[in-house]
């Protein structure tokens, strides 16, 4: 099922700005055609039930993405929920960015490699009767290279939660060293902005951690901030927390303590938040832009082994 993400807060965004309720706005997006209305229509009944819009929203994890209702649930709980929306759009669109940079990087090179894998065998099995030897192994080996890429890509949404192979998975991945700072940084760059605006309004760290930690897709990373929680719990300073759970590098660690003694530890988490951001944005498009030379490599070995299996002699 389609999620209405962008549509729905993109517009819950609009409404605000202009100065209406929560409740007016979704009065005039349950007259819009098509998924948006129907989600609008059940956020309203929810919400005149009683639901706040978080919780409303909590509630349709199909159709609305579970870290944009943990953000907007926050943004209601600290009295800025504009500023939750605005964060939740600005992932939105970097999302869809990322989706963008993805398709342009890999989608002439992937053609090239089914046009290399299959014209040149099949005009040798035409021309000998039979389909060359390195045929099957070639696609074989490409078909390996793509569910593991699919693996890496969709896991999240294959394992489920709270299952062994969920955590087997995480740790697999956050235990290789390109992709553990990438995944680091966009998982937690939301929950450190979040967390900065929450203490800035006002909020403890008891009351701000567990809202903040709903918007952690990772269950590994998860446990981290209970740590960093436990940390604070029993006395700990936040950056000192922050620093044995062992998430953020040593320069982002020394300007949250500097921070945290001046007393704008606040403003800092969003700051080193944004930058995690940025940080990943920049990992993945260059992980992006890496795919296409791996995907040629494999054209160039299909290459050659079409070169290969012609000057050997008759096709086997």
């Amino acid at each position: 099922m389609r999620s209405v993400d962008r549509e729905l807060v993109r517009e819950l965004r609009r409404f605000a700005a202009a100065g209406l309720t929560v409740k007016d706005a979704l009065i005039a997006l349950a007259e819009a055609a098509g998924r948006l209305g129907a989600v609008a229509r059940g956020l309203l009944a929810d919400i005149e039930a009683g639901a706040s819009l978080g919780e409303a929203m909590s509630k349709r994890p199909r159709a609305i993405t579970p870290v944009y209702a943990a953000l907007v649930e926050a943004g209601e709980r600290s009295g800025r929920l504009v500023e939750a929306l605005d964060t939740a759009l600005l992932d939105i669109e970097h999302t869809r960015e990322l989706r963008r940079t993805l398709l342009r990087q890999s989608a002439y090179p992937l053609a090239v490699l089914a046009l290399a894998l299959f014209l040149p065998p099949l005009s040798l099995a035409l021309t000998f009767g039979r389909l060359p030897s390195y045929f099957g192994r070639n696609v074989a080996l490409t078909i390996v290279v793509l569910l593991v890429v699919a693996l890496i890509v969709l896991g999240p949404r294959v394992f489920p939660r709270g299952t062994a192979l969920r955590r087997a998975y995480e740790r697999l991945l956050l235990g290789v060293p390109f992709l553990r700072r990438t995944i680091v940084d966009s998982a937690l760059w939301r929950p450190l902005h979040l967390e900065g605006a929450l203490l800035a309004a006002g909020l403890s760290f008891e009351e701000s951690l567990p809202l903040a930690r709903r918007t952690i897709g990772w269950e590994v990373l998860r446990e981290r901030w209970d740590s960093w929680l436990a940390s604070i719990r029993s006395g700990g300073r936040a950056a000192d927390g922050l620093g044995a759970i062992g998430i953020l590098d040593a320069d982002a660690l020394g300007a949250l303590r500097r921070a945290e003694q001046a007393g704008a530890l606040d403003r800092e988490l969003a700051d080193v938040g944004a930058e995690m951001r940025a940080r990943a944005f920049e990992r993945l498009t260059i992980g992006f832009k890496l795919l296409p030379i791996f995907i040629y490599l494999l054209i160039a070995m299909t290459l050659i082994s079409i070169v290969l299996e012609v000057l050997g002699g008759p096709v086997s």
